[in-house]
């Protein structure tokens, strides 16, 4: 329903490039920011005079409440053809046992929203406070090409430590892969990979790409380089993955400020910055 005006945490922008009858249009979906103060709720909010002037908040988890007991951020992204995607975290017991990805989806501008579950995620699939140095992050990308197909990817650490997971959807999100793994190293070999981001480019071609310890050993502590991989064939499989980054960087000791990296995609090539501390104790790295 509409909420006014809340104070709200972590925006994330997209734009409807699409010819159809909203293009153009800007969608702002949101956090809130007290997370003291609960349920967490997902925001949006639009503009169509290139953001001078913006709409009313809708909150965005009605249907299904990302919950108490997490803090839910909303990844939006727009198809061809004008649909908006939007995707969060949910952890409410009343109408699940397990965790779950929701995509909400959009065909008329965001006015109405219908759900879908994207995933299930066992209870040891999330973090915990031991490994706090983890960045649990998700992120959701529709296809520019294909109308209907989109990807959704998150840190997930069922199988003992935490590794790239995704799925995918080409009928408009009703139906979704069954998750698969992303990062091609031993499986429970006690490296981490986290902080996932990805990208299409215009030709239908997909990167995922994320910080990596394989290099460095086991334990949220060792060093990390940034790997990619992509998929040619709008997810179904991946390529073997490649070192983004020239060298490591020291594990960062903190989280605020150090909760994403970048990528962008073309035909040819993978853009990624990132939170980085071989030159200072934090700074800014940009390779191809």
């Amino acid at each position: 329903g509409v909420t006014g005006v809340q104070t709200c945490a972590l925006p994330i922008f997209a734009c409807d490039e699409s010819t159809g009858p909203f293009a153009g249009r800007l969608y702002l979906a949101s956090k809130k920011q007290n997370d003291a103060v609960r349920p967490y709720r997902i925001y949006l909010t639009t503009s169509d005079d290139e953001g001078r002037t913006w709409s009313v908040q809708w909150t965005l988890d009605d249907s299904i409440p990302g919950g108490a007991n997490l803090k839910s951020m909303a990844i939006p992204s727009v198809g061809p053809t004008g649909m908006l995607w939007i995707g969060y975290l949910s952890y409410d017991t009343a109408y699940s046992p397990f965790p779950r990805y929701i995509v909400e989806t959009s065909t008329d501008g965001g006015a109405t929203f219908v759900p879908h579950v994207a995933a299930v995620l066992p209870l040891s699939a999330g973090g915990v406070a031991a490994d706090s140095l983890y960045q649990y992050s998700y992120v959701l990308a529709a296809s520019p090409r294909d109308p209907g197909r989109a990807i959704l990817a998150w840190t997930d650490r069922r199988n003992g430590d935490p590794d790239i997971m995704m799925t995918m959807t080409s009928d408009g999100g009703a139906t979704w892969s069954g998750p698969m793994r992303v990062n091609d190293d031993a499986v429970g070999n006690g490296v981490g990979q986290e902080m996932v981001w990805g990208a299409w480019a215009q030709d239908g071609t997909y990167a995922l790409a994320w910080r990596d310890r394989r290099n460095a050993g086991p334990g949220q502590s060792a060093a990390f380089r940034v790997y990619a991989s992509r998929s040619t064939d709008g997810g179904v499989t991946f390529q073997p993955n490649v070192p983004v980054s020239a060298s490591a960087s020291p594990a960062i000791n903190f989280l605020d400020g150090n909760d994403f990296l970048g990528a962008a995609l073309t035909s040819n090539a993978l853009v990624c910055t990132w939170a980085d501390a071989r030159v200072s104790p934090l700074g800014l790295r940009s390779e191809e």
